[in-house]
């Protein structure tokens, strides 16, 4: 995998090699920006979905907590 992407890297530099001269940098270093960038993009996306999917398990567990007291509740008055 780390070949692979390697290979695609350095086939990136040379179409990255005019952008990265513009900043006054070099390419390999640019390149090195943009997948910095990208994976704290992707950091990013993945803490947010993890939340709303927190929120949804918690609400999930105060209707199954509603709903088990709702039961308790016609089980104990049909037992009386």
């Amino acid at each position: 995998m780390l070949t692979g992407l390697g290979i695609f890297a350095s086939l990136l530099i040379p179409v990255l090699t005019p952008i990265a001269e513009f900043f006054q940098i070099s390419p390999t270093v640019f390149l090195i920006v943009i997948a910095s960038a990208g994976s704290a993009l992707l950091f990013l996306q993945l803490t947010v979905s993890i939340s709303g999917t927190q929120r949804r398990v918690d609400s999930l567990a105060q209707e199954n907590a509603l709903l088990r007291e709702k039961l308790e509740r016609i089980e104990s008055a049909n037992k009386s």
